[in-house]
């Protein structure tokens, strides 16, 4: 039984419009710029400050009021308290 010369390997594939090279360069262009995209991730990544989970977030947070409260609580000291009968006038 014989087959189909194109199944058999004897009939070779001619590519007369460069379908083939076409999707082969674009392929190419596409994996470079895919890999420029990876690299510039990676450098972005390993310049920005490391990631702070959420309770490293609230703890800071509650330091930063507490540490509000206690220059409101040292003002409060600081400061005297007005006279309130010179402000009056008879």
């Amino acid at each position: 039984s014989a087959c189909h010369p194109f199944f058999t390997g004897e009939m070779k594939f001619v590519d007369r419009q460069g379908r083939v090279d076409k999707f082969i360069k674009k392929r190419a262009t596409a994996e470079a710029i895919a890999k420029a995209k990876k690299t510039a991730k990676k450098a972005v990544q390993k310049v920005s400050e490391p990631v702070k989970s959420y309770k490293q977030i609230l703890k800071e947070q509650q330091e930063a009021l507490k540490q509000d409260k206690n220059l409101n609580k040292t003002d409060a000291v600081a400061k005297p308290a007005p006279d309130k009968t010179a402000d009056k006038k008879n």
